[in-house]
């Protein structure tokens, strides 16, 4: 799990918070804490070995040069480029709670290159992401950029990190039944796309503003 709670992100560490309820520490890697910072090099040489990837942190789509779509970490940005990169023979499940990581290009719909798709290019089976800024656009000075990147949180939303929340804990209960005598849940990750839409679901019942919960998408299987 990376996640990036400086600046406009103080949600990110409840995200963190509610997946350790579900997901058994001692196969949970947490980057973007005291002790292991979200940098560029630390995250991708955890890739490899990963077979469920989380982003708790803002998105940038590069319209003129796909392939520079990315995640904003601790020091730099996270590229598509350097994701394809990256052997990954463990993929399985990926999300993205992160602005634009599913957005395409509408002048170009069969040839754009997102952060969603090229995890799926990249061997993952199913990848959550959003289509669009999660809210209100962020001065791009902020991160040196030359572009504005759109996912300012409100400190008094709760949107995903309820998500995030459900999603898991669906997802680690759906196998238990069956593998009672393992030594921790193990997830169905095949079951992801009802794992979002039960997450969905119950942030519409509790009345949470549709912005929070639009733009999340299941791709893959």
């Amino acid at each position: 799990m990376v996640i990036q709670p400086r600046l406009t992100l103080p949600y990110a560490r409840e995200e963190l918070n509610r997946i350790e309820k579900h997901v058994p520490s001692g196969c949970l890697v947490k980057l973007g804490i005291s002790q292991a910072p979200a940098t560029v090099v630390h995250v991708t040489s955890h890739l490899s070995a990963a077979s469920i990837v989380y982003f708790a942190c803002h998105g940038v789509q590069d319209a003129k040069n796909p392939l520079e779509n990315a995640v904003i970490l601790e020091d730099d940005r996270l590229t598509v480029s350097q994701i394809m990169h990256q052997p990954m023979p463990n993929a399985w499940s990926a999300f993205f709670s992160a602005c634009q990581t599913a957005t395409g290009d509408g002048k170009l719909p069969d040839e754009a290159i997102h952060l969603a798709a090229v995890m799926l290019f990249a061997g993952f089976r199913g990848i959550v992401a959003t289509m669009w800024s999660v809210v209100a656009p962020e001065p791009a000075s902020l991160y040196g950029l030359s572009h504005p990147i759109g996912c300012c949180r409100s400190m008094s939303d709760m949107g995903e990190p309820r998500i995030a929340g459900t999603f898991y804990r669906h997802l680690f209960q759906t196998n238990r039944s069956a593998i009672s005598d393992a030594p921790h849940p193990f997830p169905d990750t095949n079951d992801a796309a009802r794992a979002l839409h039960l997450a969905v679901i119950k942030l519409r019942r509790e009345k949470c503003s549709f912005v929070r919960w639009v733009p999340f998408i299941h791709l893959g299987l």
